[in-house]
């Protein structure tokens, strides 16, 4: 037997929809957001589960038995692989039938979140990624689940964390963290991203590695000779950043870019002294050690200075309070050892904060004194 077993595959689509998938780990309540979405939604969005349509077409193929097979009865049955080709075939039918201005919602479980395939998807769709702590995950799990195998912490971090769907929901062009948000909270959040991009808004666009070596390669020098072990401290900045919900480029500063920021098309402040670069055109012209800096009150959403502020002696603090004033969020990082003593730690930036200390703090992203630190001030 086939495992796509249609010929209509070959015809080309002809009806002009959309399609978003959503992405994160099981049990973290992406089923939930979509049915209270789809509770209110008008009649162009369309839920899919690949789960339930890959059971219906093995039921449908004499594969699994029964009016309410599950998708691991199927996977029993075929394997990983065939669930994976069944799973796929059935969208892609479902698609074919599509009528004009329908916008499909891709539920995508856990299981095909281990095929490598999956990681790509943002290349040609929209994905929304819905993420939470891992003890979150974990508890939600274990209330929402309960007749599932009983499973430690460990046993389902290691499931639902595994490298390849670590790479899954890292590909997430939108993202939205669930952690400290209600149920309610959350579908609104969903409901927004969702709206935006039936909407066809435009699409904030992170760096990858190919802009960032191109960009290195095309200014050569001191800085970047070195460029691949800079990149983890970037990388981890856009993973950070994807969190945020990002709405626009033009919502996110990012200071002493080097070339190449981690939002593209963002708004950047840079002064004429220094660290010429290829294409250096700040929005703002400034010299940051200058207080006040010549703009508004939260005017941004997010703040971002990768391992700017050691350089900025002796006005460091005053530099923080300053990014602190215009963004909602401040994204840094600096090490806490430099030389002439010019690194900043963790004590001194939870002094500067009044005491209160980051809502992230991440070490090792180039050497033992390199730390990420991001603070949700909020608008």
């Amino acid at each position: 037997m086939s495992l796509t077993g249609s010929d209509d595959l070959e015809q080309p689509f002809k009806a002009n929809f959309q399609v978003i998938f959503i992405v994160g780990p099981a049990g973290i309540g992406k089923s939930t957001l979509l049915g209270k979405f789809m509770a209110n939604a008008d009649a162009r969005f369309k839920h899919v589960s690949l789960d339930l349509i890959a059971t219906e077409e093995g039921r449908a193929r004499g594969l699994i038995q029964g009016q309410n097979p599950s998708t691991g009865a199927l996977l029993k049955k075929v394997g990983h692989d065939a669930l994976i080709v069944i799973g796929i075939t059935a969208l892609f039918r479902r698609l074919r039938a599509a009528s004009d201005g329908e916008i499909y919602l891709v539920d995508v479980g856990s299981a095909y979140q281990d095929v490598a395939i999956f990681a790509s998807l943002s290349l040609l769709y929209p994905v929304i990624g819905i993420t939470a702590s891992e003890e979150a995950v974990y508890e939600r799990f274990c209330k929402y689940r309960p007749s599932h195998p009983h499973l430690s912490f460990d046993e389902h971090r290691r499931m639902q964390y595994s490298e390849a769907r670590l790479k899954v929901y890292a590909s997430a062009t939108h993202v939205i963290d669930t952690t400290n948000l209600s149920v309610d909270e959350s579908v609104v959040r969903f409901g927004n991203v969702v709206q935006g991009i039936a909407n066809r808004q435009p699409m904030v666009q992170f760096l990858d590695f190919a802009e960032f070596e191109r960009n290195a390669l095309e200014n050569q020098g001191k800085h970047w000779h070195d460029y691949k072990v800079r990149w983890p401290y970037y990388s981890r900045a856009v993973e950070v950043a994807k969190t945020l919900d990002i709405d626009n480029p033009s919502d996110v500063l990012e200071m002493g870019t080097m070339g190449v920021s981690i939002v593209r098309n963002c708004k950047t402040i840079d002064y004429d002294v220094a660290w010429d670069f290829k294409n250096k055109k700040p929005t703002y012209l400034h010299d940051a050690r200058v207080i006040p800096w010549p703009i508004e009150t939260k005017k941004f959403k997010l703040f971002v200075a990768l391992r700017v502020f050691q350089h900025l002696a002796p006005k460091q603090k005053e530099c923080f309070l300053e990014a602190k004033r215009i963004a909602e969020n401040v994204l840094i990082v600096v090490p806490n050892e430099y030389r002439n003593g010019t690194g900043i730690t963790l004590e001194q930036l939870t002094e500067w904060n009044d005491g209160e200390p980051p809502t992230i703090v991440e070490g090792n992203l180039l050497d033992r004194s390199t730390f990420l630190y991001l603070w949700k001030f909020g608008p």
